[in-house]
């Protein structure tokens, strides 16, 4: 499993470059193709990813639900982006967009998020309920500050507040508000990232069950961690590189349609049409 995921990141890098030169040679068939195989294969990256911490040997990483988890993260979170930067460049650049694209997005966001709360919900349920995780899990859900980014961040401002909005008939076919709850479940995303991570290398494994370690060369006890100044520097480059590149290729490149709006089924409503007659 853990050999296998650079595989897994190289071969997603080639099919989106792949992507990339059917959508900008026009050819559409290949474009469903490649586009339909980067979807799978992306499930698969997160899914391994999910795997290298849930099939761990740290008792807060062990869990056959976490794959799955970040499958459903991942799709909450890329939806979420991705309605703020339509919204954001189709506005910028004056081009159409149709409003129910947007709304169909909010709701297709609310079901992510619906994924996420039931997933975290399992797996904290299970740390809970088997003994030999439940000390892990009490550390996890009130050992500190990740646990206060765990219910405010993660639970209450990027679950809780978000489906209140995307549920709620009057904001949730309003843009403005989709866009706000979009910003706040990337943001609770970000925090669930930190406190899968922090915690599970904060937190000693437990390397002899039944044992107790009675000397060794390594420090045990549980850890601390604070981000430094040069890894918020390594990813405000990586977030600029990326971000340069995409303005170029805004600029130069086709990169976006003329408009956006949802795809209309004629043949449906011209059947429905005929049975009504």
């Amino acid at each position: 499993m853990f050999s296998i995921n650079p595989i897994l990141y190289i071969g997603h890098i080639l099919i989106c470059i792949v992507y990339l030169w059917a959508l900008f040679t026009e050819r559409r068939k290949l474009t469903k193709v490649i586009a339909t195989l980067a979807f799978g294969w992306a499930f698969c990256v997160h899914s391994g990813t999910g795997a290298i911490f849930g099939f761990g040997a740290r008792v807060l990483y062990e869990s056959p639900l976490l794959p799955a988890s970040f499958v459903a993260a991942a799709m909450a979170s890329g939806t979420a982006l991705m309605i703020i930067m339509i919204v954001l460049i189709f506005k910028l650049t004056n081009r159409r967009l149709d409003d129910e694209l947007i709304f169909w997005l909010g709701r297709f966001l609310a079901i992510c998020v619906i994924v996420v709360v039931y997933f975290l919900s399992v797996e904290n349920a299970y740390r809970a309920y088997v003994v030999e995780l439940r000390q892990a899990a009490i550390y996890y859900l009130f050992g500190g500050v990740h646990s206060i980014l765990f219910w405010v961040g993660l639970i209450f401002v990027g679950c809780v507040i978000p489906m209140l909005i995307l549920f709620n008939r009057r904001r949730g076919r309003s843009i403005r508000w989709i866009v706000l709850a979009s910003a706040l479940v990337i943001f609770g995303v970000l925090c669930e990232r930190y406190v899968i991570v922090i915690p599970g290398l904060t937190h000693p494994p437990e390397l002899f069950p039944g044992m107790e370690i009675t000397h060794s060369v390594i420090e045990e006890g549980i850890a601390t961690y604070y981000i430094s100044f040069l890894e918020m520097l390594q990813a405000l480059g990586v977030f600029g590189v990326i971000g340069f590149l995409f303005g170029w290729g805004l600029k130069y490149l086709k990169l976006l349609p003329n408009e956006a709006r949802i795809l209309e089924q004629p043949a449906f409503s011209e059947s429905a049409n005929h049975r009504k007659q």
